[in-house]
């Protein structure tokens, strides 16, 4: 990736070792291999910058990647909420599903907050939120998780 500071254009340029190609991304990728590695373009620039708000947010990420992309990225956002807090927005119930799965907390310091939003009426949407904090271990696989085995 060949970033240029003008403006703040970022240029994403893919290499082929195997085939001993180059080009620029947007001629070369597929609509859903550009959007995975928007995202991960996104999450990269996110993780350079230091600030008070360790967060990112991504509103409905998913556009039109397939199955395998939509499992990779739920793998990759796993990884990513060491670093930040993650907020992501969306109106796919089976992908809300999956990334509620994917990415339950597994610490006892860390939890998730589903927050679902319906019924809208004049007054606006119901609003229901529910805190998932990691489930209670028993003493020998507590002894086994802190042992890092």
């Amino acid at each position: 990736i060949q970033r240029h500071r003008e403006s703040g254009h970022l240029r994403p340029w893919v290499y082929d070792e195997r085939r001993g190609e180059d080009g620029n991304a947007m001629h070369v990728l597929s609509a859903a291999q550009l959007n995975s590695l928007a995202i991960c373009l996104f999450l990269a620039l996110n993780l350079e910058r230091e600030t008070d708000l360790m967060t990112a947010i991504l509103d409905d990420p998913v556009q039109s990647l397939d199955d395998l992309n939509l499992l990779s990225l739920a793998d990759v956002l796993r990884t990513f909420r060491v670093e930040r807090q993650v907020i992501i927005s969306t109106h796919d119930e089976t992908l809300a599903e999956l990334l509620i799965r994917k990415l339950r907390p597994l610490r006892a310091e860390d939890s998730t907050l589903v927050v679902t939003l319906d019924q809208w009426a004049e007054g606006g949407p119901r609003v229901r939120a529910e805190r998932r904090d990691a489930p209670a271990l028993e003493p020998e696989r507590e002894l086994i998780w802190d042992s890092g085995v």
